[in-house]
């Protein structure tokens, strides 16, 4: 299926990715919403990990990129955890 709805296409098991009419990208959901040509291309990350782009430039460290709400706040979480421990 084609879409243009990134939040949508996070329910594929591969993404293509075209730029004038040839592939410019292909790969997994996780590892494409990642990767760094992603904003050359015009295409923007799905909210949640847009968020995590966000907060990973001014300095959180977020290994893993969500691509869900709830990956998002399970990752937030997890952060928030280990940041009181260490207090």
């Amino acid at each position: 299926s084609v879409t243009h709805d990134m939040d949508e296409a996070l329910l594929a098991d591969r993404i293509v990715a075209l730029s004038a009419g040839r592939v410019a990208l292909e790969a997994a959901p996780r590892v494409l919403f990642d990767h760094e040509a992603l904003a050359t291309l015009g295409l923007g990350a799905p909210t949640a990990s847009a968020v995590a782009l966000g907060l990973r430039r001014r300095g959180l460290p977020l290994t893993a990129l969500p691509l869900t709400a709830d990956e998002l706040a399970t990752t937030l979480l997890a952060l928030r955890e280990a940041t009181w421990a260490r207090r």
